[in-house]
């Protein structure tokens, strides 16, 4: 019996900390600034700019919007939650386009993705910017 309960005590205890996944429910996409401008050629897409301001004012991805990554509303993104959102920020190094993505998926869009290279990484694919 002693050893029954220690059985069932560390089978509990292997499963503390787990993340449980839940069905259907959205995943952050992370994509390549290619497959970014791919997308915004067959696709309506909303590119989503979270870097400082001051740097949007110099490149940004062409037609990208700034948006503050931690201190966005529901109400800056489009009313349709199916509509593809992508966000994206100065580097790999800089989290603030993963974290406003998750906040997205948060308020319940579904087709939520993040260019994770940010905009180094469109430039280093050699794509425009703007201004």
């Amino acid at each position: 019996m002693l050893f029954g309960l220690l059985v069932a005590l560390l089978l509990s205890a292997s499963s503390y900390g787990q993340v449980e996944t839940i069905p259907n429910a959205p995943v952050l996409k992370n994509i390549t600034p290619v497959e970014l401008q791919a997308m915004r050629d067959t696709v309506e897409v909303v590119i989503y700019d979270c870097k400082e301001a001051f740097i949007f004012e110099e490149m940004h991805v062409p037609g990208a919007r700034l948006i503050v990554y931690d201190q966005f509303t529901p109400e800056e993104l489009p009313k349709d939650h199916n509509t593809a959102l992508a966000f994206y920020c100065y580097s790999p190094d800089c989290p603030a386009g993963e974290l406003a993505a998750g906040s997205a998926m948060g308020m319940g869009y579904t087709h939520v993705m993040n260019m994770e290279q940010g905009i180094t990484g469109w430039q280093d694919a050699g794509l425009k910017t703007e201004p």
